[in-house]
């Protein structure tokens, strides 16, 4: 399976150039191709995954190019610990290197190819010089430090025979390319000082050039000086360019090196380079050949941590500093909040936690208090304060609370969360009345029982009736006009609508009789002239269930209850008629032919 990308990489490189030996004959590993060791590692310095990659190979003549001369795409390079090893320029024959042109570049135009790789789908990663080495000794580094296998590499065994003769001395030489690596067996002659190249001047005298190595058979100030020579085979050392040239069948060619991490050599890109001393350890030049820097999954010296990644949302922020509370960075799975302040009036409160009803913070318009628990007995309910109507009852203040069923009204909690109670003028379920005041003496008694009377009934004594209260009372003596013709009194008020009514008539409050009627036809007046059906009760039989009412009004005319009878004093009806000798006429036929009381009442709730 070939591997597709969508992340970052960091790439090291080393190349071997066949077309850069210099034989007359070139041998047969000199093919048309590039040899390319790569090590290819995630930004934080660990290998990439092991499998095949898709990689892009292009060259360009500057390193800022805005196009490559050459591309070839490789469907499957093989990574195996970070390592790859390939030869660009092998994988489609009609497209083969442009050989010609990089030569020119190195020789000719005193140029340095770039070649650019990418891996997948992602952008190509930084371009990388090919650079000049003295015979390939960073490509010797690269085989015995990072286990790369240097193919192409220049080595003294594709050199002619007895070119180095009388420039190097052996144990130098041998010195140079580690213990014999590559240049074994080289017999070379002997030049002064220690392991250096001699310039000869002029005058005949020499000097020795620090930092190049004694392997040349030349040295040459300037490329004319380079081109007068034409010897095949032939190695020269330009001091302007400070590069080495190979001469093969006639052309100068840049000996091009291998920029290999690890070979305690800091050059190309590399930003450090410690040998074996490079380490992914704290404080070391990594193994990638790149200084210690945050972000690089290695905690060194002046950082609180380091996670290998630029995000300020974990435990570690994009700057290597632990991700604190307070810090204005949210980090995930910890945090629920981080808005940077020790505001706790805000929607995010001490310890980075969400602000939320019962934190003990009052959110500043959301609250109005939070005392950081969940009794709703007390000041603060829900985070609002506790008022009468909110349903819970707060204690020391409150006796009761319905919430929306408070009303005042019959056994309901009462509009000031107060309890129902005998003087509050409301007549709960146990009270006769409540007139909410504290007489005693009117119609409703202090402890809410009546007194059997309407509040204003004047009045003879009556009859105690329990759930009813007299509204009105007559003494009728044969002959005066002791019942009014607009009687009822009380009982005609509006706030005794729709109630039942009871007509008493006898000798005295201990001897009566009385019809109990379904409607109030003194407040409600009668439905019409003869109403039928509407005496409920009776403390007598014999009655006639029929009520007449003159003009439907019994203050305004004759009315006559439980029968039609008239005057006479002999039947068992009630007769109102101011015009009989008696205004409240037979009296249901209670003490005929004597004085008589007459009372109303209503029904009390």
């Amino acid at each position: 399976m070939v591997r597709s990308s969508s992340r970052a990489w960091s790439l090291g490189l080393a190349f071997g150039l066949a077309l850069l030996v210099g034989l007359t004959a070139l041998p047969a590993w000199a093919a048309d191709t590039i040899g390319v060791q790569g090590r290819l590692t995630t930004p934080g310095g660990a290998p990439a995954a092991d499998g095949a990659y898709v990689m892009t190979f292009r060259l360009y003549d500057a390193v800022d190019a805005p196009a490559a001369f050459w591309s070839e795409t490789q469907l499957s390079v093989q990574v195996s610990g970070g390592l790859f090893d390939v030869s660009v320029g092998a994988a489609d024959p009609l497209k083969p290197l442009p050989l010609d042109q990089l030569a020119k570049l190195a020789a000719v135009d005193g140029k340095t190819a770039f070649v650019g790789v990418q891996v997948g789908p992602d952008p190509e990663l930084p371009r990388k010089p090919l650079s000049a080495v003295w015979l390939a000794h960073r490509a010797s580094v690269a085989v015995t430090s990072l286990g790369l296998s240097c193919t192409g590499c220049v080595t003294l065994d594709n050199l002619a025979p007895g070119l180095l003769t009388g420039v190097a001395k052996t144990a130098e030489a041998n010195a140079f390319t580690e213990a014999n690596a590559f240049f074994g067996g080289v017999g070379v002659g002997q030049a002064p000082g220690p392991g250096c190249m001699l310039d000869v001047g002029s005058d005949g005298g020499t000097t020795c050039i620090d930092g190049v190595p004694a392997l040349w058979t030349r040295i040459v100030g300037s490329k004319n000086e380079m081109l007068k020579l034409a010897a095949d085979g032939q190695l020269v050392y330009r001091k302007d360019e400070k590069k080495a040239y190979m001469n093969t069948g006639g052309a100068w060619r840049q000996l091009l090196f291998a920029i290999v991490c690890g070979d305690g050599v800091a050059d190309g890109d590399e930003e450090c380079d410690d040998g074996e001393l490079n380490a992914d350890a704290p404080d070391a030049c990594r193994t990638t050949c790149l200084n210690p820097a945050c972000g690089d999954g290695i905690q060194d010296s002046g950082e609180e941590c380091d996670d290998g990644n630029n995000s300020d949302f974990d435990g570690c922020t994009a700057l290597c500093k632990v991700n604190l509370c307070g810090d204005g960075n949210l980090q995930q799975g910890v945090e629920e909040c981080d808005d940077g302040n020790g505001d706790n009036t805000d929607a995010c409160v001490q310890g980075c936690k969400d602000a939320k009803c019962g934190d003990g913070f009052v959110q500043a318009g959301v609250e109005q208090c939070d005392d950081a628990n969940a009794d709703n007995t007390d000041a603060c309910v829900g985070c609002q304060d506790a008022v009468c109507g909110d349903g819970f009852v707060q204690a020391g203040v409150e006796e009761c609370d319905d919430g929306q069923a408070n009303a005042d009204a019959p056994d309901a909690c009462r509009l000031s969360c107060k309890n129902p109670v005998c003087g509050d003028g409301i007549t709960d379920n146990g009270e006769q009345c409540d007139d909410g005041n504290q007489v005693d003496g009117d119609a409703c008694k202090n402890d809410c029982t009546s007194n059997g009377q309407v509040p204003g009934y004047n009045g003879p004594d009556a009859p105690v009736m329990p759930g009813w209260a007299v509204c009105a009372g007559y003494l009728d003596k044969p002959g005066g006009n002791d019942v009014p013709q607009a009687w009822g009194g009380a009982c005609s008020n509006a706030e005794y609508k729709n109630t039942h009514t009871r007509l008493v008539c006898g000798a005295n409050k201990d001897s009566y009789r009385y019809i109990e009627i379904n409607k109030n036809f003194w407040a409600d007046k009668a439905p019409q002239y003869q109403n039928g059906g509407h005496i409920i009760a009776a403390n007598f039989s014999g009655y006639d269930n029929t009520i007449y009412v003159d003009n439907n009004d019994p203050n305004s005319a004759t009315s006559w209850w439980a029968g039609g009878s008239g005057c006479g004093e002999s039947n068992t009806n009630l007769t109102i008629n101011n015009s009989c000798s008696w205004e409240a006429s037979n009296c249901f036929g209670q003490n005929i032919g004597g004085n008589r009381y007459l009372w109303l009442y209503v029904k009390t709730p």
